[in-house]
């Protein structure tokens, strides 16, 4: 948040679904996704987890993260 006003922040959760499904985190959320010319989201995906859960919270593929930063340092 101490980044000047023009820097794009690409974040890229990955946590426990119960983590990720509290109501508190999905405001919080969708708070900074109200604000996308400054906070680029790539959500979490479905998968086995760290905690050996399955389901929504794993990190997102490489290929998918490198893609949105790779276009939004194009468009500089």
């Amino acid at each position: 948040m101490a980044l000047p006003a023009k820097t794009k922040v690409v974040i890229v959760p990955a946590m426990n679904t119960e983590m990720w499904n509290n109501p508190i985190v999905q405001k919080n959320v969708e708070t900074l996704k109200q604000q996308k010319a400054k906070y680029i989201f790539v959500d979490p995906q479905k998968g086995m987890l760290a905690c050996r859960d399955e389901g929504v919270g794993k990190l997102a593929d490489n290929q998918e993260i490198l893609k949105i930063v790779k276009e939004i340092l194009s468009k500089k």
